[in-house]
Formats: structure tokens, sequence, C-alpha cells
């Protein structure tokens, strides 16, 4: 995976005081999606036990919060094979996920949700935090996930607790911990379309009641659903691999430290634009029939493509964080975050979609570096006044190269009344142009 082009790029650093309070008594009402516990997550089955989120940065019954959740417990998640957003949209009412490549992954609640095409330094509208850690791009949950405890799904703005980035809502991703109790789970399954997954994890003490781990790791693939007739290819496959480690150290009854690194593939050959027999645009068919060619016509159901270079993306995600939780008698609990994230989505595109050697290299290398550090303070529970302050601290760099190549039949393809307005350049067909763009990142 290799940038064509390095660009400027530039830090921003970003803080924000979070401080929310509850009375004791007050009525509050929550909106949950399925019977489930997916706080405990050993078992998730028992509906009269509860739900326990996090919506308000501590573990609390979802009956108490003041805020429309909906969650999706361990058991759900394990039963029916939930492991993307593509799968968790369809258990999460008022909630949409838009997805062409990575790089354009969009999210959206009730309607909203801004980072659509060609917005690489925009922020989302939906702020995705996985293990406690905001991740600063959406595209870095575009692959799979396995070992999950819970989804939460917090609807409306939520920039008192989680920030500017939080306006449509927030998404919680929370994995299983490490077990002081020893357990092994396996799981491969098959379907259509060539599905094939293989998961498991294994956890259990290293030191009895002090230290304990747990690893976990998937592979998936999926054929495509898009016959390309051009190399007899399939767009919108799938694949992907990834592994978890996790350290739970619990050196007292009032400290607890986790740590937890991640390293994940994509590889994901995406969709292209179908041109169906109701849509024939006549002026590029009578063009490309004057050179030889044919456009192609499908219809909804075959959805039938004929491309002649390539339209995937790729990417890459290795992060690490560490959390520390101590609790102090008569003062509460102090919280403390840090993460490090490194994200990379390299995409090629042929950007003209027919078997025309008009633009087939278009594309862009993004490579998103973020790290953050979150200190909070939870006062002692069960008091007349509770309060959560803190503060957030977050440094991201993004960085965007793009490049685009204009082939040899650009002409037949824009109507271009000459050919030689693209001439052959340094030894290959066509011009390559780089598009420089870096755009600094929020948090």
């Amino acid at each position: 995976m290799k940038c064509i082009k390095r660009a400027q790029v530039r830090p921003l650093v970003a803080a924000a005081l979070l401080t929310t309070t509850s009375v004791i008594g007050a009525p509050a009402f929550a909106q949950t999606a399925a019977p489930e516990n997916p706080g405990t997550a050993a078992d998730d089955t028992d509906g009269k036990a509860g739900i326990t989120v996090v919506a308000r940065k501590t573990a609390e019954n979802a009956q108490t919060v003041p805020i429309p959740i909906t969650v999706i417990g361990a058991a759900t998640l394990t039963r029916q094979n939930l492991t993307n957003f593509t799968n968790f949209q369809t258990k999460l009412p008022a909630f949409s996920v838009y997805l062409t490549n990575p790089k354009q992954l969009n999210l959206g609640i009730r309607g909203i949700g801004n980072n659509g095409f060609n917005t690489d330094g925009i922020d989302g509208s939906v702020g995705v935090f996985v293990d406690g850690v905001y991740t600063g791009r959406q595209g870095m949950v575009s692959n799979d996930f396995n070992d999950l405890a819970d989804i939460e799904v917090l609807r409306g703005p939520q920039g008192t607790l989680f920030g500017k980035n939080t306006t449509a809502g927030a998404v919680f991703i929370n994995t299983l911990k490490p077990s002081f109790t020893p357990g092994a789970t396996a799981e491969a399954s098959t379907g259509n379309f060539g599905f094939a997954e293989i998961k498991g994890s294994v956890t259990g003490p290293l030191i009895a009641d002090k230290l304990a781990l747990r690893l976990s790791a998937f592979y998936s693939n999926r054929d495509g659903t898009y016959p390309n007739l051009y190399d007899n290819r399939d767009q919108n496959a799938r694949q992907g691999s990834g592994v978890r480690g996790q350290l739970l150290a619990t050196p007292t009854d009032n400290l607890a430290i986790r740590l937890i690194g991640t390293h994940a593939r994509q590889f994901f050959p995406t969709i292209s634009p179908v041109i169906l027999s109701v849509y024939n645009p006549a002026a590029l068919q009578a063009r490309m029939a004057a050179a030889g060619y044919t456009l192609l016509t499908s219809n909804a159901r075959d959805r039938f493509v004929n491309i002649d270079g390539r339209l995937d993306a790729r990417t890459s995600l290795d992060s690490g964080s560490g959390q520390i939780d101590w609790s102090v008698a008569g003062l509460g609990t102090f919280t403390s975050i840090t993460g490090y994230q490194r994200w990379s989505c390299f995409t090629n595109n042929d950007n003209d979609f027919t078997q025309l050697d008009a633009i087939t290299n278009y594309g862009s290398c993004n490579v998103e570096r973020q790290f953050s550090q979150e200190l909070r303070w939870e006062t002692p529970r069960g008091q007349p006044i509770e309060a959560t302050g803190g503060a957030f601290l977050s440094r991201q760099r993004l960085q965007v190269d793009s490049r685009i190549r204009f082939g040899t039949q650009y002409n037949i393809w824009a109507a271009n009344p000459s050919a030689t307005a693209f001439p052959t350049v340094a030894g290959g067909p066509g011009r390559r142009v780089p598009i420089r763009r870096a755009s600094p990142a929020s948090a």
C-alpha cells in the first residue's frame, strides 16, 4: 500500500470539559431495543435482570438514563452473527449506514449524517467510541468486529459529555473484558455468495485474581454480488481479518487497569454504478459504438457491470489503548483513558465505469494518526447529587493524497474532440494528475 504524493499535515489539539449532574429521584426515561443485559456480557439473555449501559460514562441501568438508547447485547450479536455496521443497522431504529467504500462510510441517526463523498477532513455527525476511545474518522470502524459485549446507540445531540462530533448521537462499541475464569470460544460459518468466517477467543487468569488475559481473532470472506463481464470478477465483495489482545490487572480491590491492542486488515472490492436498461445515455453509446465498443446495459436483478480497471479499497488499523479506574473511598472514581490509532485506506477507482481506457486510475491514500487522552472524575453513587467531570485532549493528523490518470480513450468518454489533448506521459498512456489535499481532523 503506497501513497502517490506526500502532503503537508497540520495537527489540531482540542480540549473539552465534560460535566453532568443528576438528582436522585428525578424521573428518567430510556428506550431499548432488546431485552438483554449487555453490560455483563457473560449472560445477557435474562431481560428481567435489566440493561446496563455507559451512556453517561458510568455503568448504570438503562431505565434510569434520561436519553433515548438502543442496545444490542452479546447474545443477539452472537446468535445473529452481527459483525459490522451494515449488520447493526438492521437492529437499530432510526439508524442508517451508507457504505460504498471504507473511506466514505457515513453513519446517520434520525436522518442526520454529513460524512459523504470527498469530505475526508469533515467531522461526522455521529461520534463512535470503541472501548471508550473516540475514533476520528468513521471509516476506522468499517471493518468487522468480534468478541463484542454490546453496541449502544444514543440518539440526539450528545455534546454535553461527548463533544461537538455527536450532533446526531453517539455509538459505543464495547468488547468483552478478560475474565479470571478460564474460557474459550470458537465458531465457523459458511453461507451463500461464498461466505466463510472463522472466529474465536480465549481468556483466563495469568495471576489468580490479579492479572487476566484475553485473545481474540477472526477471518471473514464473502464474494461480490455485482458480476464484472470484463474479467469475470465480482464487485461488492468483502474480506477482513483481525486480532485483539487484552490484559486486565486488578492489583487492589479499588484499582483496575485494562490494556488493549488491535491489528486489523480489510480488502473491499467496492460497488460500481450499474447502467440499467432504463438508463441509456445515447450520446455516450454512439461515441463508444463508433470506437468499436458497446455500452453495457443491465437490469435491476442481474446488475452486470463492465469495467476494465480496479475498483477496490484496502484498509489497515493498528491501535492501542489503556484505561485506569481508581476508586477512592468518599471521593468517587477517577478514570484515565489513553488511546493511539493509526488507520490507512488506499482506494482504486475506474471512474468512467466502462471498459474504456478513460479514467482507470482514480483514488486516494488516507492516513489517520490519532492520540487521545481523557481524564474524568465521578462522585460516589447513591448520593443526593451525582456528578461527572473531566477533560478530553485529542491530536489528529490526517494525510490525504489523491491521484487521477486520464487514459488514451478519455476523449471518447468525455466527448473531447481531440485525443491529442491527453498524450502519452512518462512512457505510459494518459496523464496522471496528482491532487494534493491535506485536511486537519477535529475531536
